[in-house]
This record gives structure tokens, sequence and C-alpha cells, in this order.
């Protein structure tokens, strides 16, 4: 392993740990004053000797290094080093940090020299690796297109006003109605809007009967697709498209909208396009109270009717190379702050996985990992928090905490349940009950409706939440009602679930979703992909002895939202960034066993209970008969805990091949110090060496095959007592070093084992 000293401020300290930890998981070492002198050394001495045994060198040139004495110190004393070995053996490498230039200090080059620009924003050690490697001999520079940046498309929008709520009886159908207004409004500015000659009345034209029966074919015929009813769900999926010409015609009736439409059709073949539905529930003042619930109810209704089911004649709106982006919006009457969207991205996951008779178990990764794989494209421009434990009070301690620290979160993604109460017209999600958190299994729901999470997010200001709840019965006009409540409280963007969905739908939505987002588009954008994703592919899995089952959902998605619609991620990592991401997460991983060729499947519950153990804990014991699949469980719980943000690195060691005290040492050694290292020398020295890794970075240690050290209790009054004596030397000492480990700053311990 190649060595790099890095001369900088100590005001640099933040950039200059990540620079070098990336550095070190590409096989770069990168010696810091901070981290290698102890109190007492000569101090120019040593660093001296540090830059002559260097191989190479490098300045970060910052405003705080230009007034640094030692910068300057450094960098005349490392061009002294280059003149005598030659600028190809020992380079001498400026890193521009933010833009800042030497100066007058390029006089010391004797011509100007060539700068690496680094930045210290989110992403900025990333970007800069590729550029260093080749500095540094690591590689050979190549002539690569820039990736292009992502720029959001001004979009053309339709706007179906609705104010006015009531509900009007016909035929003994009750229905909901409002005064509809179509208004067309051009994205260019200046550009004046286009109202609808006159109002109408709009009355919803899928009353009990049809929503009935979607909710059948997405919560009944989903969970139970039998092929008794078979015959019925064909019915409902062919009456999609009628329903849709059913609300178009109602949405936009020609004698009242000509006017606006014949604007509309007048716009680029380019240009985006999007259909809002605006629901206004304000009444005159002092209205009696029966009319004011009345337009709340019907506002529910309305706001809950299948809107991304709009056909025009032709096809949906949501599909054709002109695609129509479908929202709802609700009336502004607050005043507040634009919300502040700037990298790093920080997403609060939040995953509940309660266990009782109301809220049945699915698989905590089923949309976690797609969410997760997405951001994997956005190297250091995401931080992910999964909230542990997923309760309400954690949840607002965290907002809390990131809102003191001026860190706040711009993404809050739920993953669970959700219910409405009809009696109190409330939705709500389902937690974890805080006084069950020290269970690993069978935790209770604890029920917060939204007249305690909208006081919890108010003021806030989350550009996005997204509203996962998944397989309950329960679920009916939750999404609606949560959803419209964060909006009122000052979420941007909310995207809901208009009915239960089946895990391996929301997996697929999850991941076109989050893909789509971090490929720099829109909210709205990345809910047509989404939706398009759903409806390309309708296979949702197998029947016993019934064959493929597919499905129509892809319209279960909904976007309420703002006026504004952001756009998250404003800049794209090159490819190269990408690819040495990808490299720096292989090395973070260690020497884990490879993930099987079918994927890890299952086991999801012994995944969550790790997770959840290991919150309170130090380590865990994971026993089980041979061939249970102990060390495959273990191995992609690290990976997961890595690639999830909870820990930053993992190492991996058998005690089947490395059965005494300096083997193990040796084996962690080489994964959280480096290629180079050994345990060979002085012990106590090289185990200092780890523990320092292991105080830098939190980390996870597996310690597999533990039985392979015990003595199997059919041998033990049969072994004689020098072999049992050593057997439990070794065990002790293994032992005594993981305890040992476990005082370094935040390492947990996973340990496999027969026994």
């Amino acid at each position: 392993m190649t060595q790099l000293f890095i001369s900088h401020s100590s005001r640099d300290d933040a950039f200059v740990r990540e620079l070098r930890a990336a550095l070190a998981d590409h096989g770069q070492a990168g010696w810091v004053d901070s981290r290698e002198l102890r109190g007492g050394e000569p101090l120019w001495l040593e660093i001296k000797k540090a830059i002559d045994a260097a191989s190479a060198y490098a300045v970060v040139v910052s405003t705080d290094a230009l007034q640094s004495r030692w910068v300057g110190k450094e960098l005349r004393h490392a061009l002294l080093v280059q003149e005598q070995r030659g600028q190809d053996q020992f380079p001498v490498i400026p890193l521009s940090l933010n833009n800042t230039k030497l100066g007058v200090l390029e006089e010391f080059f004797g011509e100007e020299p060539v700068y690496i620009p680094v930045s210290s924003d989110a992403g900025g050690v990333e970007a800069a690796m590729n550029a260093i490697l080749v500095a540094v001999g690591q590689r050979l520079p190549a002539d690569v297109a820039p990736t292009p940046q992502p720029k959001a498309e001004p979009l053309e929008e339709l706007v179906l006003e609705l104010t006015d709520l009531k509900f009007q009886e016909k035929d003994g159908v009750r229905r909901a109605s409002a005064r509809a207004r179509l208004v067309y409004e051009p994205a260019t500015p200046g550009q004046p809007d286009v109202h609808s000659a006159q109002s109408w009345r709009f009355v919803a034209p899928l009353g009990p009967i049809e929503a009935e029966d979607l909710r059948w074919y997405l919560e009944g015929y989903a969970v139970w697709p039998s092929h008794y009813f078979r015959d019925r769900a064909r019915q409902v999926e062919a009456n999609l498209v009628e329903w849709g010409k059913r609300l178009h015609e109602a949405a936009i009736p020609v004698a009242h909208t000509a006017n606006v439409m014949q604007a509309w059709a007048r716009i680029d073949a380019h240009a985006g396009r999007r259909f809002s539905v605006h629901v206004d529930t304000s009444l005159i003042a002092d209205a009696p109270e029966a009319e004011v619930l009345a337009a709340r109810e019907a506002a529910t209704t309305l706001l809950g009717l299948p809107w991304e089911l709009l056909y025009d004649g032709q096809a949906f709106l949501f599909q054709g190379a002109r695609p129509t982006r479908v929202r709802r919006r609700l009336p502004g009457t607050e005043a507040f702050d634009v919300p502040v969207v700037a990298t790093p991205i920080r997403i609060l996951l939040v995953t509940a996985r309660p266990e009782d008779d109301a809220c049945g178990y699915i698989d905590h990764r089923a949309s976690a990992l797609p969410l997760v794989e997405a951001m994997e494209a956005l190297p250091g421009l995401v931080k992910i928090h999964v909230l542990d434990p997923p309760t309400l009070p954690a949840l607002r301690d965290e907002l809390d905490r990131a809102r003191t620290e001026r860190k706040p979160y711009h993404v809050v993604h739920f993953d669970g349940h959700g219910v409405y109460d009809r009696r109190v017209g409330l939705g709500g999600l389902c937690f974890e009950e805080p006084q069950d958190t020290g269970k690993l299994e069978k935790r209770r729901h604890a029920t917060v409706f939204t007249d305690a999470l909208g006081p919890l997010l108010r003021d806030h200001r989350i550009p996005l939440v997204f509203l996962e709840a998944c397989q309950t019965a329960q679920a009916e006009k939750a999404s609606e009602s949560v959803a419209s409540e964060f909006l009122k409280v000052g979420v941007a963007s909310v995207v809901a679930m208009s009915h239960s969905v089946l895990v391996e739908t929301a997996r697929r939505f999850v991941d076109a979703f989050y893909r789509a987002l971090a490929g720099g588009k829109r909210v709205g954008d990345a809910m047509l992909a989404g939706q398009r994703a759903l409806k390309d592919d309708t296979f949702r899995g197998r029947i016993f002895g019934a064959g493929e089952f597919r499905l129509e959902d892809w319209f279960v998605p909904v976007l309420f939202q703002e006026k504004d619609d952001p756009q998250l991620f404003k800049m794209a990592p090159a490819k190269q960034t990408v690819d040495d991401f990808k490299t720096r997460l292989a090395t973070r991983f260690g020497e884990l066993p490879k993930e099987p060729e079918t994927g890890f499947v299952g086991r999801s519950r012994e995944l969550l209970a790790l997770q959840r153990l290991l919150r309170t804990e130090r380590y865990a014991v994971v026993r089980g008969q041979g061939g249970e699949g102990k060390t495959a469980l273990a191995a992609e719980f690290a990976r997961w805990m890595v690639r999830s943000h909870q820990t930053h690195r993992t190492a991996f060691v058998s005690v089947e091949s490395h059965g005494n005290l300096r083997a193990v040492v040796d084996a962690l050694g080489r994964q959280l110090v480096g290629a180079g290292f050994t345990g060979a020398g002085d012990l106590d020295d090289a185990i200092q060496q780890v523990e320092r890794a292991l105080r830098e970075q939190a980390t996870l240690l597996v310690v597999d095959n533990m039985e392979s050290i015990l003595l199997p209790p059919f041998m033990r009054e049969e072994t004689p007592e020098a072999l049992s004596a050593e057997a439990h030397e070794a065990l002790t000492a293994i032992l005594t070093l993981c305890a040992r480990l476990l005082r370094a700053g935040e390492t947990r311990l996973i340990f496999t084992s027969r026994e």
C-alpha cells in the first residue's frame, strides 16, 4: 500500500478525515498528523520523517491553510524531496478546496501547478477520488465524457378547481359534488392563465358500487386470487377504462372547457404536462356545522377518486410520449417558508413492524432495500437514518435533533400499516408501542392519528413524505386523510397509497420512484416512473396450482402536493464516481462470504431481531445446527447494516480457519487497517492498530464458527486434560480480544456457533 502525506489546516480536519477514509478504501494509505503523532514527540522531526517516507504528498489548499505556518513548512520540504527523487517518483499535489488557490505560495513550484478541485460539500470527496488516484499513479488518466447535469423541465398545467363541496342524492345514491372550473396555467412566466368560460357542477362519476369493486379487487382479490373470482376480477380490469372515461368527461366537459383545451392543444409537443385536482373545503364564514362536516367528507371522497385513471378516449393520461402527471392539491391557508433542498439529502426511514391482531408482519426490507439501492447511485449526496425504535417519541426526538443541529430531513419514508377511524374521521399510522422496545418480536402497535401527527410535523417543512401503508384491510381512506393533513401543516409533497398494496407492488414502485428521483427527476416525474413500472409489468407472483398472478394496480400510488414540485437532486455524479463508490462499498464489506447467486431469501424476522438486539446490546450470538444458514444470515445482516448506513463497515473472520488469537488479529487487521497489516510482530501494537480503526469508524464484526474451538459435549470427558486446556486457552484469548475490541468506538459483534 502506497502512502500519501496529507498536509492541511486543523480547521479542515473534517474534510481530511473523510478524504483519508476514502483513500484507504482504495488501497491508498493517508498520513495525517492528528492521527499519527503522539504527545511528547518532536513535532517537526516526525513530520519530516513522514514526508520522507511517503510516496506522494498532497496539500489541501484552503483559506485556513494559507494562514498556517506549518502547511508552508511542509510544502517547502515536500518540494525538496520531489527535487531529489523526481516528479514521477514523488508527486506533489495541490488540492484546491472550494476553489482556493495557493497565491504567492505558487512561487515554490517554479511554475503554476495543476490543481485538483475538491469540495467540502456533500459528495465532494467522492467526486475528486478519480483525479487523486490518477495523480498518485494508481490509475492512468482517461478521456471520459462528463455526466450531464439533470435539469427539470418546465411543466404546463391543467388545474381542476373544486369548491362549494357538498353531497347530492339521485336515484338513492349519495355522491360528492362541487362547483368546478378548469384553468390552464402556462409554464412560460408572464403568459396569462386561461380559465374555462364558465363553471359547472361536478358530480363524482364513480359512486359506492365502483368504489367497492375497486376495494375488492385491490384488497380482496389481490390477497386471495382464487380462480373462482377470476371472472369478476377481469370485469373490474375492463371497467378501468370506462371509469377513466367517466372521470375525464366529468372533469373536462367539452361544453364548458373548449377554450381551455384549445389553448392546451397548442403547447409544444415536448413540454411537460400535469393535471392537478385542487380541492377547497372552505365555506362562507359562520356556515352551519353540518355543512362544514359535509364539505370535509366530500373533500375526502373527491380526493379519493382514482384520478390516475383519467382516460381521454385513446389512452390513460400517464401513457404515451406526452404523458400527463396527475396530483392532488389543497389551498394554502398558512404562510410557510420555502423548503430548503440542499445536499446531502437526508432520508429518515421509519420501518414500523408491530405484530399483533391488528397488524400482520411484513418483510422490513421489502421497500427499504430498493430505496437503499437507488440511493447508492448518489455517493456522498445522501444520508440515510433508520429510526430505531420506530415509535412516535423517537420520531419526535429525531426530528427535533435534526432541526436543532440545522441538518433537517428532506425525506421521511414511513413503511408500515395505516388505519382509518370512521367514528372520528381520522386517518393514522401504526407505530410500534414504546413500552415494547425491549422485545425482539411480537411488539404491539400504537396508532397515531393525524391530530397528533399534524402538530408533530408542523413547521419542519419536509419536502417529501412517502406513506407506504401495506396490506391492511383497515387502510381505506387512511392515506388520503393522513396525506391531506400533512400537506396542511407544511409538508411539500406526500406520496400515499389509495388502497392497501401488495408487498411486491410496493417494492417495484419504490424502486422505480427513488431511481427516478436519484436521476434528477421531480417528485411528479418520479411518480410517473413508478406508475409506468407497475403498468408495464403487471406480474405480481405465482399462485400455487394456478400459474401467474397479474394485477392492475398502477393507479394506487397517489401524489398530494403544494403548487411547486421540488427537484431534490440537481447534480449527477460522474459514472467513474459511482464506479469508485461501488469499489469502496465492496471494501467496506471486508471478507464477508459472497451473497448466494439466488440472492438472500427469507429470514426477515431474524434479521430484524438482530437489528433490534444490537441497538441495546454490544454483541449477539446466532446459534443453530450445521447447514441452517447461520453464516449466510450473519453476512447478509452485516451487508444490510453497511448499505443502510447503520454502520460504516464490517469485518469477518472464521475461527474454523483462524483458530488462535494471532490469526484472528491478523485477519481483522487486514480488513480494517489495510492489506499490508500483519499480526506477526508485537501483538499488542497490532491490536492497538485494530482498535484505532474501530474508534474511527463504526464497525460490525462477525466471528464465525465459534464451535470450532469449543470441545463437543460428547468429547469433554474423554479428551486429555492438556488438549482441553489448550482449547480453553484459545477460546479465552479470542473472547478476551472480542471484549477488548467491543470497548472501541461504536463496535458491534456477532458470533455464530452450533453450541
